[in-house]
């Protein structure tokens, strides 16, 4: 299948411009833009400030100055005709407009990439500690897979991007290490707020017995107050029963 050609089209105005350009481009049949301004930048920073620590010098450098309209185009002859309206478009911009910048418009071309898919060559099988080996779930029969497995990892096997993360994370890589470290067989671990529930699924596959209580049930636990006895098991329970004394591996 032949990759589709991709026209990615950038006009520079200014922060005056922005509209009349956008304005001008819907008028042709063009919503789908994208638009860079470092006027709304900088007021996206003022005003949001309680939500960072720090911002990226580089970022602001890179949006200096830049007021940028940019769109795509399908490089075939379509494509090419709606290119030659746009620049009619904007002469006529230009002539009747003096307050919109240089409107300079510029051309890339891209071809159609399978992003879908792309992203996943960016993460590979993991090793956490002795024992441990994280594996993105379409590397299953890699022979670096099979070769931990040989010697004796336990796999973690996980699909990125759907309901796990990639466990590269550095709180939950650390959390992966002090389990994988920790357990050796037949230990009870609790799983507080278990989001996901890696962890609680690599406690299973190293060998505990592990009950995992979600976020919900944590808000019903501590701010309804509602007993964790009937949240863990489902019933009532009779004074001075252990809700975690029930023995037997896997998740509870």
């Amino acid at each position: 299948m032949t990759a589709v050609k991709w026209l990615e089209v950038h006009i520079d105005t200014n922060h005056t411009g922005l509209e009349p350009v956008e304005t001008m481009l819907s008028a042709l049949g063009i919503d789908g833009v994208v638009i860079d301004d470092e006027t709304e930048f900088e007021d996206f920073l003022e005003n949001n400030g309680q939500y960072w620590d720090y911002v990226d010098e580089d970022l602001r450098q890179e949006m200096q100055g830049r007021s940028r309209i940019t769109f795509y185009l399908e490089a075939g002859d379509e494509g090419f005709a709606k290119l030659g309206e746009v620049r009619i478009a904007l002469e006529e911009l230009k002539k009747t407009r003096d307050d919109c910048g240089t409107l300079l418009m510029t051309l890339d071309d891209l071809e159609d990439a399978d992003w879908e898919n792309n992203w996943k060559q960016y993460y590979k099988p993991m090793e956490i500690g002795d024992r441990l080996l994280v594996v993105p779930e379409w590397l299953r029969e890699d022979p670096k897979v099979r070769a931990g497995l040989a010697a004796g990892r336990v796999a973690l096997v996980l699909d990125p991007g759907l309901t796990f993360g990639t466990g590269s994370h550095a709180t939950t890589r650390l959390c992966l290490t002090a389990l994988e470290k920790t357990i050796r067989g037949g230990e009870r671990v609790l799983d507080l707020g278990c989001g996901s529930g890696i962890l609680a699924v690599c406690g299973v596959l190293l060998g505990a017995s592990v009950i995992i209580i979600s976020l919900v049930n944590l808000y019903r636990m501590f701010v309804l107050k509602e007993p964790v006895i009937e949240l863990l098991t489902g019933h009532k329970a009779d004074d001075g029963e252990d809700p975690i004394a029930k023995e037997g591996g896997g998740l509870q």
